[in-house]
């Protein structure tokens, strides 16, 4: 499978859910072939059955720690770890969390990447391993980094990068 993490919204409701979507990796690679959309399905009360383009969200897979969590985010397998990665910021709360998963919906914290100043948030993070097991990053090992930019939420033309070495020991 294909998973695709996302904000989602019930079109009735105001709240944000964190949730994740999936299709059959042969499946969309087949679709694409035809220039065609193939069948996503959202996570939902325990099971795979909500079409992914639907007016009813699904469920939240990432926990809301602080309030305002967003997945503009990445995510990427760690073999060290045996586990997937998933980072998510919080926008007012000037947060770039990182969750863990053994099964990319059950998500747990596992750490506090950077806090920013106020005014700050942290979108678009991405994992970077220049010497990981893979060549594309979707994979990384016990030695990699974060990268992300800190916009100003009062001037989104001014970005300044960090990144921030993840090491497992």
């Amino acid at each position: 499978y294909l998973y695709v993490y996302y904000n989602d919204r019930d079109r009735s409701a105001r709240e944000k859910k964190l949730c994740v979507a999936r299709a059959r990796l042969t499946e969309v690679l087949q679709d694409a072939s035809q220039h065609q959309v193939g069948k996503w399905y959202k996570y939902r009360d325990g099971k795979w059955d909500t079409p992914g383009l639907s007016d009813r969200a699904g469920t939240n897979v990432v926990p809301k720690l602080y309030g305002n969590e967003d997945l503009h985010s990445d995510a990427a397998y760690c073999k060290a770890l045996g586990r997937y990665l998933l980072t998510a910021q919080t926008h007012a709360a000037n947060k770039l969390l990182l969750f863990s998963s053994a099964d990319g919906v059950n998500w747990v914290q596992e750490a506090v990447v950077d806090t920013a100043g106020k005014g700050e948030m942290q979108p678009y993070s991405s994992f970077v391993d220049f010497d990981g097991p893979t060549d594309d990053c979707r994979e990384v090992d016990g030695h990699f980094y974060i990268y992300y930019p800190r916009k100003r939420l009062d001037n989104h033309e001014l970005d300044y990068m960090y990144r921030r070495l993840i090491t497992i020991e």
